[in-house]
């Protein structure tokens, strides 16, 4: 019978189990737990394992939620990115309508478009934290204020070409009335006179003077208009053609008529350095037109360059998030099985060696003691255990000094 119980005993250490144990209870800090765990009731432990499993289900879920929440700014961020492409493209848009149009209205349009530019950027720029994104929307934030500069030159530059082109028809119209005086005075000498054959010539001459002149005029604002190449150099061949013919009546000195010829070329050198100068005022506009044409393709191409690099980050970010919740499952999956061991060898352990206790009791085995160091349940079973053992072993050993005790004074009677 006690062979029985030593074979138990044997089975019960050698499991494959032991040599792992053994290399735990090694480590200080396992004893530590194993100690602590040893003097708590069972009602305890099982809360502390429930309430480990809770928190590691906690924990995973947290851990998705901030995975959840970070792609979810990231698309966001991705989201407002796209509306400030778009916003870039109706900017593109309006100016070209503007350029075309040139009124209150389409400038308004530019404008509002270059706000709700700088609104967005403003917007974008509370959002980021990365130092690259930062430096792209800094970079933007610029660009859009070249923008406006240049938008406000080209305002101030329309303003200033009109005001040219009003005094390029108050030149001409000073042209035209100063040669109409002339060609009004011809006109009275040819009728008073018998004879006015040079008189009439005089007044042809001045004639086509003043068709040339309306010819330079029609040149001149189909220019102002179309700002082509071509209708600048009409108008100049135009002005020039009118002041040499000019010239060509002017010498005629006989005719006093033709004195009041200086006013009108006066007024055509005006002419032509009104145009020079609207010419000058057009090259800047057309300059200023064009510097905004390249700072918009910057403005898209640096748009694009923030949206591939929130794509980028939000496509890490989203790999971290797979893998820090893969990891922290795993981990979580690690810690809730090693602390399912630990709590079932904080019961089955002592109840094993309490079950060994109670078959050797049973097969009458009294001789060992069994040391106890816990205090939980399982801890005062075993207490009771070796009570009941040591109780026992007095009481056979009482039975037994009964039983040889009356034996002695039969023997010495005889």
């Amino acid at each position: 019978m006690n062979h029985h119980a030593d074979a138990l005993t044997t089975h019960v250490l050698t499991r494959p189990e032991h040599a792992f144990v053994r290399s735990l209870q090694e480590i200080p800090m396992f004893r530590l737990i194993n100690h602590a765990l040893g003097n708590m009731n069972v009602r305890f432990k099982l809360s502390l394992g429930f309430g480990l499993v809770l928190l590691l289900t906690l924990i995973i879920t947290l851990t998705g939620w901030h995975g959840l929440y970070t792609m979810i700014d990231r698309s966001e961020s991705l989201s407002d990115i796209a509306q400030l492409n778009s916003l870039t493209k109706d900017l593109r848009a309006e100016r070209i309508t503007d350029r075309v149009e040139k009124t209150p209205e389409s400038t308004a349009l530019v404008t509002d478009k270059l706000n709700e530019m700088k609104a967005q950027l403003t917007a974008l720029h509370r959002q980021s934290l990365e130092a690259e994104t930062i430096t792209l929307l800094n970079g933007q934030f610029e660009t859009v204020s070249r923008l406006e500069k240049t938008f406000a030159d080209v305002r101030a530059n329309r303003q200033t070409r009109n005001q040219v082109r009003t005094r390029l028809e108050q030149t001409s119209e000073q042209a035209l009335q100063a040669i109409a005086l002339v060609e009004s005075e011809v006109l009275k000498s040819v009728s008073q006179e018998q004879d006015s054959t040079e008189r009439m010539e005089e007044f042809t001459n001045i004639s086509q003077l003043r068709q040339q002149v309306q010819i330079a005029r029609y040149q001149v604002q189909a220019y102002t208009f179309t700002t082509r190449d071509a209708d600048e150099a009409a108008a100049i061949v135009a002005i020039d053609e009118a002041l040499k013919e000019i010239g060509q009546i002017g010498q005629d000195e006989d005719s006093e008529s033709l004195q009041g010829l200086g006013a009108a070329t006066t007024a055509l050198q005006g002419y032509r350095e009104r145009l020079n100068e609207f010419k000058q005022i057009q090259t800047k506009a057309e300059a200023d037109q064009e510097l905004m044409r390249s700072l918009g393709d910057q403005l898209l191409d640096s748009v694009a360059a923030l949206n591939r690099l929130q794509t980028a980050q939000r496509d890490s970010e989203a790999v971290n998030s797979s893998t820090t919740l893969s990891s922290v499952a795993g981990l979580a999956l690690l810690v809730g099985l090693l602390a399912a061991w630990v709590m079932t060898r904080q019961i089955t352990v002592p109840l094993q060696q309490t079950l060994l206790v109670a078959a050797r009791i049973a097969q009458g085995d009294l001789s060992r003691d069994m040391s106890v160091t816990r205090r939980d349940e399982m801890g005062q079973l075993q207490g009771s255990m070796q009570t009941m053992t040591v109780s026992l072993r007095e009481l056979v050993g009482g039975i037994s000094e009964g039983g040889r005790s009356p034996a002695r004074p039969s023997s010495c009677q005889r």
